[in-house]
Parts: C-alpha cells; structure tokens; sequence
C-alpha cells in the first residue's frame, strides 16, 4: 500500500508570533483518532501547516463500513480537525481505496500445523520444498479445490517424504484445526526429492490424479526421431 499524504493549511486570524498563538491538528480515519501534530508557521504570516501521511491497510479496499449505507466498498472517511485551544474547525474528504494484489483470507503456516501434531521435543530439520500445485473439480453444484505441496523433511533424524494436501469446500477449509488443517501424506514409497507435481482430473468421476516425479524438466528437439544411419544398423 501506498501512502497518501494530507497536507493542511490553516489560517489563525487573531494568532501572531508575538503572542506565541499555536495550531495543532488531528487526524481521524472512519471515526478512529489516526495522527496528530504540532502546525508548523509560514513564515510571519498567520498561515499554519502540517502533512500527514494516510496508509491504507491490507484489504481496505474490500470493507464495507456502512452496509447499506452512501459509502460505497473500499471507501473511507478522512477528518481533519485544527484547534488553537479555543475554537476547533474541521475538514472531511472520502477516499476510494483499491487493492490491486487480492488480500488472502486465509493464512496458513503449514510447518507450524504440522509441528503442532506432534510433541514440542520432536525436531524436524532439513526441509526441502518442491513447488505447489493446485487442482480444482466441481461436483453436485460444489466446488472442489485443494492445494498440493511436496517436499521432505528429518523427523528425529528419520527422512519423510511429504505429500500435503489443502482441500476446500466452495472456499471453506473442510478439515479442523485439532487434527491438522492439512491432510497429511509422509510416507511416500519415494528415494529421492519431489521436484514436480502435477493434477490430472478424470473427466468422468471427477477425482484428482496426482504425479509426482523426482526428475526435472527436460530440454531439447523432442519433436524429431533419430534417424539411424547405415552403420549403426
């Protein structure tokens, strides 16, 4: 996010510097006290000024303050109030916050679900990660997703070979946090680094293969035969 600075100018009619008069303004953000701060003179005029930086939060964009209410999503009130001690003036302005990276609405750390399984005395060391996959199905008007991650790890010393799966239910995690958020596959029949993944879904039942292959990409004219010569025949 972006910060989006608020510069006021503030004119004190009967403040001078002989008198050392003083502004100072204060900040709000949908109701909420957000800054404040001593004005700073112009000068010998009787003008007062002060910047503030607004810095929207992740997922501003997408909040609704009011419901039903004029302020549209992802829009947000700022105030200005300016006071000499005495008397107290005010500014609003409405603000059009967007997201342009979509917030998560679910964070997960999935070293930590998987610790949590176990006692706190069992180490785990030596993770490798292969890159995720993920695999989506839908089936009696439900949406199927799961997230796939393989990997390795050391348990107590004892190498596992890891396939995780995240499974989602029109967008809701299906498993609960006391047995793990995650289904958990570590006992692959497996001798060497996963390094790819990939889903095929079968058209007709809908379920998702998974291949897993501890070889890497392979480049080159795989588009023609060699052709043997009359030697090598």
């Amino acid at each position: 996010m972006v910060n989006l600075p608020f510069t006021i100018i503030a004119t004190d009619a009967n403040g001078s510097a002989a008198n050392n008069d003083k502004l100072f303004a204060r900040i709000y953000v949908d109701d909420v006290i957000y800054d404040d701060a001593e004005m700073t003179r112009i000068g010998a005029t009787a003008n007062w000024t002060v910047t503030f930086n607004y810095k929207p939060q992740p997922g501003d964009g997408s909040v609704d303050l009011d419901g039903v209410g004029p302020l549209l999503v992802g829009q947000h009130k700022v105030r200005v109030e300016v006071t000499d001690g005495n008397m107290i003036d005010s500014r609003q302005w409405t603000v059009d916050v967007r997201n342009t990276i979509p917030f998560p609405s679910l964070v997960l750390n999935i070293v930590s679900e998987r610790k949590a399984l176990d006692p706190a005395s069992i180490t785990f060391t030596e993770w490798t990660w292969g890159s995720e996959t993920a695999g989506s199905t839908t089936l009696a008007g439900k949406k199927y997703e799961s997230l796939y991650v393989a990997g390795s790890f050391k348990r107590a010393g004892v190498a596992k070979f890891f396939l995780w799966a995240l499974d989602l239910v029109d967008g809701v995690v299906t498993k609960t946090a006391a047995g793990g958020k995650w289904s958990f596959n570590e006992n692959l029949n497996w001798g060497s680094q996963t390094r790819r993944v990939s889903v095929k879904t079968d058209p007709v039942t809908q379920v998702n293969d998974i291949f897993l292959t501890n070889l890497s990409n392979k480049y080159g004219p795989f588009t023609k035969c060699h052709q043997l010569s009359q030697d090598e025949r």
